[in-house]
This record gives structure tokens, sequence and C-alpha cells, in this order.
């Protein structure tokens, strides 16, 4: 049986450094010429975490930019945030995009999306279980595929408001992929099912949602990175497979898709 090489002082400083600056941890494995799997471990008894939250200037940049109007898909890439992400923090902070339009008409919302939910209804909620959070828009008759879009679809829509009621129809994230899955005639993964499971043995909880307790739908939980990786889709469901579940318990959890893209 192989010894584990043990880590040397070096190795923590530099896995120290490496996770503070958000380096990924295939590149941090890489550096230490050590696998993802024991970066991970190590980083995690050492109390390290990615910095997933907005560093300052971050924040100024965003605060400069979203106050001149810089449009969300140009703001994605400068922050390597996602557009809901983006809106949300700009509430927060309680800034006010100043080219939000219906049309000629000025709306002072915060981001393209949560305007037209505002055109679309006075008071946003869900259509289909009637919660005002987490929210998005979805196609009423299906297009095959998810609602998400850009600002540039989004000011589509927002100059023909007609057009827009008679097409959208605004859902909460979990049923906006309820939906979509009904409409594609998509069932429950067998291998995602048994990986969510094994989650869930690891935390000694139930397949739920460990957020908000949902488990009326198994579709809608999904594996959350507690720690990030790099590992996604089917080859993310055999590593989970593949691990111990005192691992499993320090780098996964399971979140419905309202609070998985929201969080």
């Amino acid at each position: 049986m192989v010894s584990q090489r043990k880590w040397t002082i070096g190795e923590v400083r530099l896995l120290q450094e490496e996770y503070n600056k958000g380096t990924k941890t295939a590149n941090i494995a890489e550096i230490l010429d050590r696998t993802g799997d024991s970066v991970r471990l190590k980083a995690s008894r050492l109390g390290l975490k990615h910095p997933y939250g907005w560093t300052e200037d971050q924040e100024m940049l965003l605060r400069n930019e979203y106050a001149k109007g810089t449009s969300l898909s140009v703001l994605e890439k400068m922050l390597n945030k996602s557009q809901a992400t983006i809106g949300s923090k700009a509430v927060k902070l309680g800034i006010k995009h100043p080219r939000l339009r219906f049309g000629d008409e000025l709306v002072k919302y915060d981001n393209y999306r949560q305007a037209l939910i505002h055109l679309l209804q006075k008071e946003p909620h869900c259509v289909t279980c009637g919660i005002s959070d987490f929210l998005t828009l979805n196609h009423k008759i299906p297009t095959g595929k998810l609602y998400r879009s850009n600002d540039d679809e989004y000011r589509y829509w927002m100059d023909r408001p007609e057009e827009a009621k008679k097409e959208l129809e605004v859902m909460c994230m979990n049923c906006n992929k309820l939906h979509y899955y009904d409409y594609a005639g998509l069932a429950t993964d067998p291998l995602r099912k048994r990986v969510l499971q094994r989650i869930a043995k690891a935390h000694a909880r139930t397949t739920t949602c460990f957020q908000c307790g949902y488990d009326e739908d198994i579709r809608v939980l999904e594996v959350d990175h507690i720690i990030r990786d790099d590992y996604r889709g089917r080859q993310l469901y055999w590593h989970v497979l593949r691990m111990d579940l005192d691992e499993i318990r320090v780098c996964y959890q399971i979140l419905c898709t309202n609070h998985n893209l929201w969080k």
C-alpha cells in the first residue's frame, strides 16, 4: 500500500494563497502535483473557502458601471458573475440602472429582467406556486428550452409590451424548470437520483433542499458545490459516487433550483 505524501509547510502556504486568490482547484492541484480530492480535503481541514462573495474592487466596479448604464451582458463578462447575481447585488447596494425603458417610457427598476417582470405583474409572483421570490420568465407556449436570456433579449420584449403579456408569464425557478421538463417529457435520471440519495446519506438527511426542505419533485433538486471544483454533469455524478461519505459532507449539499441559482 502506497503511503500518502505529507503536506509541507510550503505547500500549505501556497494552498492558502491560491485559495484566497480564487484559483481553481484543478489548477492548484497541478501546481502542487496532487489530486483535486487531496487539495479539497486539505482546504476543508484548514477551513479555506474560495471567495464566492464580492470583493471591494468588484463592488466599486459595479457601482460605477451600473450607474453609468453599462449593459448587464457587458457587466457579466467584466465581473465573471451571472446577470441575476449582478442584479441582486445592485438591489442590495441601492444602485439604479438609468437605461431601463418600455418603448419611450423610463422605468426605474434594477435590471431588465426585473423591469419586464413588473411589466407583466404589478405584484410579481409565480403563477404556479404563488411565491414572490426567485422569479424568472417562462414562455406560455413552450419553446423546447429553459428561458434564459440576456438584457438585449429582454429589451426586445420591453419594446413590445402587449406581445410580451401574451407570450410570457412569471414563474419561480423551480416551476420554470418543471414546466420545461414536463414539456420535454424528461423523467428523473436514475444516476442523478443515486447521487442525491448518497449526498443526503452523507449529511444524515432526507433527499430534500437543505435550505427550504423542498421535496415535491426530485427533478428540481440539484447538487451544489460547498467547495468549488471542476466536476460538472455526469462526471460530477460518478465522482460523488466514488467519494467517501465524510468527503461528500464537506464538498457537496442538495439545493432546489431556486436556492442553487440565487445563492
